[in-house]
């Protein structure tokens, strides 16, 4: 155990220093992107503000480090992987490695960083300047709520970008089953949370706040919530009739056709193409669709009669968040990952197969690390809480396709959209079409989740 934590603590340094980078980039971006959206006085451009903070909190980091290093293998100004002095002092050196996962972090962090701030701008009212106090307490509460789902999502990063901090030495003793290695590193990284909690709450007071500008819109979906609903309601009826909708079977190999290379949209009949081993790629998509949404729900219906009940019988509630609670409910469990992997690893470590990793297992492990993100919407019942739900289930979706990408999520041959990106990365590069397909599915299911979510808070607050 002392090697163990001897290990982490040397990467430890490395690991806040990428965290803390990105935690200021997504700041930034945040603060201005929320400012720009609360000063907007038409609810349609309002409205129109909105989309971008969607698309960014719809974007999962592992999506984004994908497409992201596909892109700079083209562009060799901005290096892809490692460090290439170990002087800590070459500061050059550092920010030029620092550049690609720092932006990969700082995007979707960004546009929740930007939530939280667009509401803490719009409650202050028309004031023409927001006091220094003030907004310095925005920022430490802001790290209090997405700090922590931040510094997890650095974990997955640091490998892919050989990045030398203690979460790369994480996952790869969670992938070979060093149980030591994980205890230590879940020790120091539950001692990280609790100073980033310590610093929302020895935060500056907020001062008294002029009542919020009343809703935009109060009872009916605005446009782009009725599309995102349509879309829903599209792919759930998609996913449950996926065996009648699938020109054929999902495990299907087309050995007549298929020549060890996949075969592009249109070709032998196959309306996407297909995946690298020869099966059709929309059959898989559907059959991926009700795996990954079936386990999102599932883990969200789990998730959120646990906390119905712990609020009624405990009326504890107001632990489990501040302010801001609700408004990152879809990202908040996300601060769990590490401790999903750890505990994927025992029992992998106990059972001695991942077959035991099936879809309830997964729901069942998901909702065991989200209840508390859903307690808070219980104070008071309403679309709010409804609207917690929802982002709940994103999240839900979200922890499902890191997990399966990440190998500890639905096995193969069983598809989820997670795991259809995961040999799909091989491939990328002369069949791109085997990884858009997922990733536009994923991104435009989050999108809609996140609307839908977003409208039901805002009607909460009539």
């Amino acid at each position: 155990m002392s090697a163990a934590l001897a290990s982490i603590a040397e990467g430890l340094p490395a690991t806040i220093e990428l965290a803390f980078a990105a935690f200021v980039a997504a700041v930034v971006l945040g603060a201005l992107g929320g400012f720009v959206r609360a000063r907007a006085r038409a609810p349609l451009l309002r409205g129109a503000l909105a989309v971008p903070q969607l698309l960014g909190r719809a974007l999962p980091v592992v999506v984004v480090a994908l497409l992201l290093q596909l892109l700079l293998m083209f562009k060799t100004q901005v290096p892809i992987a490692g460090i290439a002095s170990s002087d800590l002092f070459d500061v050059r050196d550092r920010l030029s490695h620092l550049i690609a996962p720092v932006l990969i972090l700082a995007l979707p962090f960004g546009a929740w960083a930007s939530l939280v701030f667009f509401e803490f701008f719009r409650d202050a009212g028309d004031a023409a300047l927001v006091s220094v106090r003030g907004l310095l307490g925005q920022v430490a509460r802001t790290a209090a709520s997405l700090g922590p789902a931040l510094l997890a999502a650095s974990v997955l990063i640091e490998p892919r970008f050989a990045w030398p901090g203690a979460g790369r030495s994480f996952l790869s003793g969670v992938s070979q089953l060093d149980l030591g290695m994980a205890a230590a590193f879940l020790l120091m990284y539950s001692a990280g949370i609790v100073l980033i909690k310590l610093c929302g709450k020895l935060a500056p007071a907020v001062p008294e706040r002029k009542p919020p500008r009343p809703p935009d819109r109060k009872t009916r979906l605005s446009t782009i919530g009725i599309c995102a609903l349509v879309v829903l309601i599209a792919a759930a009826l998609a996913a449950v009739a996926a065996n009648l909708i699938a020109p054929i079977g999902p495990y299907y190999i087309d050995q007549a056709n298929w020549d060890g290379y996949p075969l592009a949209p249109g070709v032998a009949g196959h309306v996407l193409g297909t995946e690298e081993n020869g099966r059709d790629l929309l059959a898989r998509l559907l059959v991926g669709m009700r795996t990954s949404l079936g386990i999102a729900a599932l883990a969200a219906l789990v998730a959120t009669s646990i906390g119905a009940l712990v609020a009624k019988a405990a009326k504890v509630a107001a632990w489990f968040g501040g302010r801001d609670a609700l408004s990152v409910t879809g990202i908040r469990p996300f601060a769990a990952f590490p401790f999903i992997l750890a505990i994927v690893a025992l029992l992998v470590a106990i059972r001695g197969t991942t077959n035991d990793l099936n879809p309830l297992t997964i729901a069942l492990i998901i909702a065991a690390v989200s209840w508390p993100a859903i307690v808070p919407a219980f104070r008071a019942r309403g679309p709010a809480t409804a609207g917690g739900v929802v982002d709940l289930a994103a999240c839900a979706l979200l922890l499902e396709i890191t997990m399966s990408i990440g190998g500890f999520g639905v096995q193969p041959p069983t598809p989820s959209l997670g795991n259809m990106l995961v040999n799909a990365q091989s491939s990328i590069a002369f069949a791109p079409w085997i990884v858009l397909a997922p990733t536009v599915v994923i991104v435009v299911m989050l999108f809609a989740l996140y609307t839908i979510g977003d409208e039901l808070r805002d009607a909460g607050r009539s």
